[in-house]
């Protein structure tokens, strides 16, 4: 048998990605969430289990290996993230829930509910914390959304390292000087790039998490964003021994 003494916060922790972010998981339900599945999966026979034996982590792998995954969505954990907006833009299309609204001209419509709450440009200055990469690649000549191997220079000579830097904080420049002169934040913001960090905190559900990490874990997803996944299959996959679901990419 497995022991039955789980303390979720054991499993908090904190990991620095790329050169100035951080993933940090900061809260966790309390029961154990391996436990919680195989309540949920057992429910239809009206059991429930208070140890975890190795029968139960069969039936918890069998859950996922055949995609019964509402099993999954009864522990929720919440993650602070630092990243480089080009980074946040790609993890919105991890929300989940929804409110169902009334309209008198068409009817019920479902609007998608956020888990996300980000640091907003509208009350607060930006700082000038860019993500600047080791490497700038090339452009796939075969997959039109990807990259392939370094970028020596560009067609002039410049070192585009240098190049991307000073590009960043030109723009930095005249956001600071439109701010300090009276300029809307909430307008100003627009000139800054999308690789300058923001910060969020997100909240989701253990299924929510494993699709993030089948998704961006594989070989041919964005290096940015992949740093950010290996950060979060870090700080969940501990928690989530003996099992061994989702792991493959790592």
């Amino acid at each position: 048998m497995h022991e039955n003494k789980f303390n979720i916060s054991e499993f908090f922790g904190k990991k620095e990605v790329l050169d100035k972010g951080h993933v940090e998981l900061f809260d966790g339900m309390i029961m154990d969430p391996k436990l919680k599945i195989v309540n949920a999966a057992r429910v239809s026979f009206s059991k429930e289990v208070f140890e975890l034996s190795d029968k139960d982590v069969k039936l918890i792998e069998f859950l996922h290996k055949h995609e019964h995954y509402s099993t999954f969505r009864h522990s929720y954990f919440s993650f602070r993230i630092k990243a480089p907006l080009l980074v946040f833009r790609q993890f919105w299309k991890y929300q989940i829930g929804c409110d169902w609204v009334e309209n008198e001209n068409i009817g019920t419509i479902q609007i998608p509910e956020t888990n996300w709450n980000e640091m907003s440009g509208r009350y607060v200055e930006f700082q000038p914390e860019f993500y600047i990469p080791k490497e700038i690649r090339v452009q796939s000549k075969n997959n039109k959304q990807g990259s392939e191997g370094k970028l020596q220079f560009l067609s002039e000579g410049e070192d585009p390292i240098i190049y991307f830097e000073q590009s960043c904080l030109n723009a930095y420049e005249r956001y600071e000087y439109m701010v300090k002169s009276g300029a809307a934040k909430e307008q100003a913001r627009a000139l800054l790039p999308q690789n300058i960090y923001s910060e969020c905190v997100w909240t989701c559900s253990l299924q929510c998490v494993l699709y993030v990490l089948h998704q961006r874990l594989k070989k041919d997803a964005q290096f940015e964003i992949r740093q950010y996944a290996l950060a979060i299959a870090n700080l969940m996959y501990p928690l989530l021994q003996p099992l061994e679901i989702g792991q493959e990419n790592l």
